[in-house]
């Protein structure tokens, strides 16, 4: 019997270790200003995206597109809280639909992703 209880604890210790580790979901966007959907009365004055993983400053972008598709100025990206945090300024936006597509590449796992946020 007690070589029951040698391979239940030898099988207990190595099956974890043949298990996949965990992976990181690489820098996905955990906030943003304007937030998703959002209907705002006044023109934003920042694009604010918050990441969970520190980002790629060279391969990290933000554009702003107009309902047709139209790229609309916007400053360089600036990076703070540990380059987790990406904001770019627009230009002043005349009353319509909007989406803020950003491109990353995390620090962490070098996977890249994008994402849109649409506001109004």
């Amino acid at each position: 019997m007690k070589w029951w209880l040698g391979l239940v604890l030898g099988a207990a210790v190595i099956v974890p270790l043949l298990a996949p580790g965990t992976v990181r979901a690489h820098a996905a966007l955990i906030s943003s200003e304007p937030g998703q959907n959002s209907f705002l009365k006044t023109s934003p004055t920042a694009l604010v995206m918050t990441f969970n993983e520190p980002l790629d400053t060279r391969s990290s972008r933000a554009e702003l597109l107009s309902a047709t598709g139209e790229r609309l100025a916007v400053s360089l990206p600036q990076f703070t809280n540990g380059n987790r945090t990406m904001t770019a300024m627009p230009a002043a936006l005349a009353p319509g639909v909007y989406s803020i597509v950003w491109t990353n590449v995390s620090t962490i796992d070098g996977h890249a992703i994008r994402g849109s946020i649409p506001f109004t």
